[in-house]
């Protein structure tokens, strides 16, 4: 028996923003999360699609299905909204199946994401106070590239492989032009085929040139900074719309890939070198 989750409050932080921006307006973009009572209308809308999905997956054969831990899934904790159960047979916990799964999609890719991101800025949190006068002497760079496969050509593995190919060579190509950035594959199954995502998140100096391809932010703020967060994290929605045999052989291929990857000041809130060390009272600016 499934657990009946009742929504007790929803939060206006800009992290929260972030995960329901990236998952719940990607299933259902015509939703409006303006009122609490939208959000939470959307985020039952979202476990009622997770749960059919998972038996359609159960009847395809998935062999998660026939684990205790398929339970956990269908009762996995919604996230970006505060919610209490009862009728509870799987007590809520995480499933951690972030793959798939919405909710854990929230909590490791976007939470992930948002944590380095603001960690870095925390670190170098002068050249992010909104009220800074003048330019900024860094911005934040957000761009994609999508490639499509057709399922005759291409199995799991192959898309997986050419995905790890172009996040190598996105990482050559700006290597020399970010102080810091994240790399993000996301591989999909599409109406006739496969989609290839790779994703940038990157910090670049004020005076770089972008390409006109890449989104720029050039003063950062805890809302855009959450949209990009959103933008780059965005949830494969192939993985609950399309064919269930193909969403079962790639999450059988997935774990053997690394294809999230961070470098310069996203990796572990690091600081810009050369960059004066921020004042005692900039530490303690608060970016949730």
């Amino acid at each position: 028996m499934d657990c009946k989750f009742t929504a007790v409050s929803t939060p206006r932080d800009a992290r929260s923003l972030a995960q329901r921006s990236s998952v719940l307006k990607r299933l259902f973009p015509k939703s409006e999360l303006v009122k609490d009572a939208d959000v939470g209308e959307t985020v039952f809308q979202v476990l009622n699609l997770w749960r059919r999905r998972l038996n359609v997956l159960k009847q395809a054969g998935w062999s998660m299905g026939e684990k205790k831990k398929y339970g956990y899934m269908r009762n996995c904790l919604p996230s970006s909204v505060v919610m209490e159960a009862s009728r509870v047979v799987y007590k809520p916990r995480f499933c951690c199946v972030s793959l798939i799964c919405p909710w854990c999609w929230m909590r490791e890719t976007v939470n992930k994401t948002w944590n380095t991101v603001v960690g870095a800025m925390q670190a170098n949190s002068s050249m992010f106070d909104k009220d800074q006068v003048g330019p900024y002497p860094y911005k934040l760079l957000v761009g994609t590239r999508n490639v499509s496969f057709e399922e005759s050509d291409n199995q799991p593995a192959a898309c997986l492989d050419r995905a790890d190919r172009l996040l190598t060579q996105m990482r050559r190509r700006w290597s020399d032009n970010l102080v810091g950035a994240i790399y993000f594959g996301v591989v999909s199954p599409s109406k006739n085929g496969w989609t290839v995502s790779n994703r940038l998140l990157g910090l670049a100096h004020s005076d770089f040139k972008v390409p006109d391809t890449v989104k720029v932010i050039e003063h950062p703020t805890r809302r855009n900074v959450a949209a990009a967060v959103a933008k780059f994290s965005a949830y494969p929605v192939g993985m609950m719309r399309h064919d269930p045999e193909r969403v079962i052989r790639l999450l059988d291929a997935r774990s053997s890939y690394r294809l999230y990857r961070t470098v310069g000041v996203f990796r572990a809130g690091g600081r810009v070198v050369g960059d004066p060390e921020p004042e005692e009272g900039d530490r303690a600016i608060d970016l949730s």
